[in-house]
């Protein structure tokens, strides 16, 4: 197997493993009767928190990338061949308009939240029935992988425009999606909104899931020509010292 197989074969299976622990503590959690509120709304609102989306996103990134890597085995029938150039533009507008941008986002926002006020996100009474490490598997690990990922220097980019579209589109759907569930229940998805009156939570939701992940966006072709001219560069300073 070649390297890049091996990588995301690794990948592939810990988030196999990623989601049976998952399933399993959440089956748990779903047969517990507690009168501790955020665990409550949590079980009726899991599938609405956006590191499980991001979970998914993930899931099919690095599940699909070792399939594209696996049919590289192949020769070059031209139906292959075409499969394997749509599928890798597919990874790429994946990559960029989703995965780096969201991972970003939950990473950050999660563990900024939980530094200057941890009932804000995660109240301490959680700790009683999940585990403190799945706060890692779902928002430092993640972009750890992911970080990793853009490592490798993309030459071939998705069209910005195209890109930024598809993130837009998702992130406005899952504001949506949360505010139908203030408007039907009056209850919000995450702790925080609690503190701000209802203007102060729609523009929180805007600048929380559309402006910031915008700006990762961004960030996230910046960072990758950073990393392609540090490599170019430390390329060409090997060949001097070898010469």
């Amino acid at each position: 197997m070649t390297t890049k197989e091996i990588w995301y074969l690794v990948i592939s299976l810990y988030h196999i493993i990623v989601i049976l622990i998952g399933h399993h503590q959440v089956s748990n959690a779903l047969t517990i009767k507690t009168k501790l509120a955020v665990l409550e709304d949590g079980k009726n609102h899991l599938w609405k928190f956006i590191s499980v989306w991001v979970q998914v996103f993930n899931q099919i990134f690095f599940h699909l990338s070792f399939f594209y890597q696996w049919l590289n085995r192949f020769g070059s029938p031209k139906k292959i061949n075409w499969f394997k150039m749509e599928l890798h533009n597919f990874l790429l507008y994946l990559l960029f308009s989703l995965v780096f941008p969201l991972t970003m986002l939950i990473c950050f926002g999660f563990w900024g939240l939980f530094l200057y006020d941890r009932n804000m996100i995660y109240p301490a009474e959680l700790d009683d029935y999940f585990p403190f490490f799945y706060c890692h598997i779902y928002h430092t690990v993640p972009a750890a992988l992911v970080l990793m990922e853009m490592l490798r220097g993309y030459k071939k980019l998705p069209q910005l425009s195209s890109s930024l579209i598809i993130l837009s589109s998702i992130t406005i759907i899952y504001i949506a999606v949360l505010l139908k569930t203030y408007i039907d229940e009056k209850k919000w998805v995450y702790l925080f909104f609690y503190e701000m009156s209802v203007n102060q939570a729609i523009a929180a939701h805007v600048l929380s899931f559309i402006i910031l992940p915008s700006l990762l966006f961004f960030a996230s072709f910046f960072l990758n020509g950073l990393i392609i001219k540090i490599s170019e560069y430390l390329a060409i300073r090997i060949r001097c010292v070898c010469n």
